[in-house]
């Protein structure tokens, strides 16, 4: 007699009855990319959207946010660093500027240094996305999510500023891929410390843990088994916020009236 769906969720665990169903699908829509194909597009995607950015990162001049950044980055230590944000030079998190910096500093041509995190950034993206889609729906969608954030802003706009946004996408791409594994602890661990590297990287990367809180919610009622790591993951995440307070209150006092009003 052949075992249900139902048998194998329970017998085989959650994990494993996800990657025989990746596997029966894969199989049965019939991939017309094998994966070395798939992964040598993929590698040359990624080379040339290197370069690319490279080329045009060196021909952009700053506009005012990135010399904002810029200007709170060139302090080099973590509290010269948190001086200058408790004055409302900036609003992203020290943890940004630091990264900041330290990019800036390694490399020969500012316009390219400062913008090589969020190069860098939106190329794990798509890396990311790759693997989170081939998995489920095989390597040619797989390589079409890799794509996809190539032709937004992300990787029009975002992805050759000198600002949080780069970096933040690439940490939302590892966590994403840590979800899936975080019903054990090694999983949840990277989950956690993704979502507070994300958190860390600007403020608004708390938005983010909504779908990952809907995620597991959906996969809570469609398994009927509550994972604890994964909750714990997401609430351990946004403790930076905690840390960072006192950055939020002095930017609300300063803004009061225009910025982030509450009137």
């Amino acid at each position: 007699m052949l075992e249900t769906d139902e048998t194998r969720i329970a017998t085989a665990g959650e994990s494993e009855y996800t990657d025989f169903r990746a596997r029966e699908t894969g199989s049965a829509q019939g991939n017309p990319l094998s994966r070395r194909t798939a992964i040598l597009l993929l590698s040359a995607l990624l080379a040339y959207a290197a370069v690319a950015d490279i080329y045009k990162a060196s021909r952009k001049v700053f506009w005012f946010d990135e010399i904002c950044a810029l200007s709170v980055a060139g302090r080099q230590t973590l509290p010269a660093i948190w001086d200058a944000l408790h004055t409302s030079a900036d609003s992203s998190p020290p943890v940004f500027d630091y990264l900041e910096g330290w990019a800036g500093r390694a490399a020969s041509n500012p316009q390219i240094g400062y913008r090589l995190g969020s190069i860098a950034g939106v190329l794990c993206l798509c890396f990311c996305m790759f693997l989170f889609a081939r998995t489920i729906v095989g390597e040619t969608a797989g390589l079409m999510a890799a794509i996809f954030p190539l032709l937004t802003s992300i990787g029009s706009l975002y992805a050759l500023e000198a600002r949080p946004y780069g970096m933040l996408m690439g940490c939302l791409g590892l966590a994403l891929l840590a979800w899936r594994k975080a019903d054990r602890l090694p999983g949840a661990a990277a989950l956690a410390i993704l979502l507070a590297l994300a958190v860390s990287l600007h403020y608004y990367a708390i938005l983010a843990f909504v779908p990952f809180a809907a995620g597991e919610a959906v996969r809570w009622i469609r398994t009927g088994r509550f994972r604890v790591a994964p909750w714990a993951a997401i609430i351990l995440g946004a403790f930076p916020l905690v840390a960072f307070w006192p950055l939020l209150a002095g930017y609300q006092a300063y803004y009061k009236g225009h910025l982030w009003s509450t009137a």
